[in-house]
């Protein structure tokens, strides 16, 4: 079963650990919590 399957939310982070993905990173981390808490299913 895969958590796509299941209905459970999940985000995929790919990065190349480099100083410059930080602020994107944040930026769609921040925003998946934020969806989380709102109830939106992704």
């Amino acid at each position: 079963n895969t958590t796509e399957e299941l209905g459970l939310p999940f985000l995929k982070i790919e990065t190349d650990y480099s100083l410059e993905d930080m602020g994107q990173l944040r930026t769609r981390i921040e925003a998946f919590i934020e969806m989380l808490r709102e109830g939106v299913k992704i």
